[in-house]
């Protein structure tokens, strides 16, 4: 076996344009199973949107200078956002209500944490990547950002409340 060849012999997921092939292949076939109509348009419009989302993932790969760890420990803190979600689902549910027959009104709240982040880390940066998605999946809060230099996560908040578990875990402090 040529050297060519040998570097390239470790599959799918060591060129991007061989990954990009087959996710396009299966975002075709998992549509053409779904729609389950013979149409010409829509086959048109299907293989456009497929390859438009090609080209911007290709982009990306391309572009991405990010180096992001991530631990299996940090991803499992998912098991935090089910009640979370609950929990905040009724506080939404609550200030909406207060609002509406005039109780108190609706407030918006800023909150300031602490949370340990780096640049070059690549383990605290998948951490601060994965705390923004956790945190903003739950509807009372949105990540706005995280500095870097100061080492803070900025949140809005319908109602003041703790940050969530899964952002305590991944390194946010109150």
């Amino acid at each position: 076996m040529s050297k060519a060849r040998a570097q390239h012999a470790g599959g799918m997921f060591d060129r991007p344009g061989r990954l990009l092939t087959g996710a396009a292949i299966v975002v075709l076939l998992l549509w053409r199973i779904f729609t389950d109509t013979p149409s010409w348009h829509e086959l048109a419009v299907g293989i456009a949107a497929t390859a438009l989302t090609v080209l911007f993932f290709a982009n990306v790969l391309r572009t991405e200078t990010l180096n992001l760890k991530l631990r299996a420990r940090d991803i499992l803190q998912l098991w935090h956002l089910p009640g979370e979600i609950l929990a905040d689902c009724w506080l939404v549910t609550v200030v909406l209500f207060r609002d509406l027959f005039g109780i108190e009104k609706a407030g918006s709240f800023y909150r300031v944490s602490s949370f340990k982040t780096s640049r070059r880390d690549p383990v605290l940066a998948g951490r601060s990547a994965l705390a923004v998605m956790y945190a903003t999946m739950s509807p009372n809060a949105i990540v706005l950002g995280i500095d870097t230099t100061q080492s803070l996560m900025l949140l809005h908040q319908l109602r003041r409340a703790d940050v969530s578990e899964a952002a305590k875990a991944l390194g946010a402090q109150q």
